[in-house]
């Protein structure tokens, strides 16, 4: 299971660099990042959300492998790391949900202006 936690980690903070690397090389306000922002973000996005519940679940149930027989009397040293650990999923947990959030709501907001588009020239009048 600690193998799966580590995994799941890896490719949510990896797949955040890699958005990272190319929001910083594609030129801004470019077509290119447009189009990136429009087809690649929201598959970042709901990779990572699903990489987030795995690293939490793969973290619970690892966290019960190794209470349950020490009857989760945990030394000062694990329970400061695991609250980093708990700060930091959450810190990156919050900005995975704001980013899906957000760029949901450009394409809501996208399509409601092409609707209204379409409505003025008569199409779907």
């Amino acid at each position: 299971m600690v193998w799966i936690h580590v995994a799941a980690a890896a490719v949510w903070i990896g797949a955040s660099v890699c958005v990272l690397i190319v929001a910083a090389i594609l030129p801004p306000g470019g077509a290119e990042r447009e189009a990136f922002a429009a087809r690649g973000l929201p598959v970042v996005a709901r990779m990572n959300l699903g990489a987030a519940a795995l690293v939490f679940v793969a973290g619970l149930v690892r966290f019960v492998e190794l209470g349950a027989p020490i009857k989760y009397r945990f030394s000062a040293t694990f329970l400061w790391v695991l609250g980093a650990k708990i700060v930091l999923f959450t810190a990156m947990a919050l900005c995975a949900v704001l980013s899906y959030a957000a760029h949901s709501g450009t394409i809501a907001e996208k399509a409601r202006r092409e609707a209204e588009a379409f409505a003025s020239v008569g199409i779907l009048a």
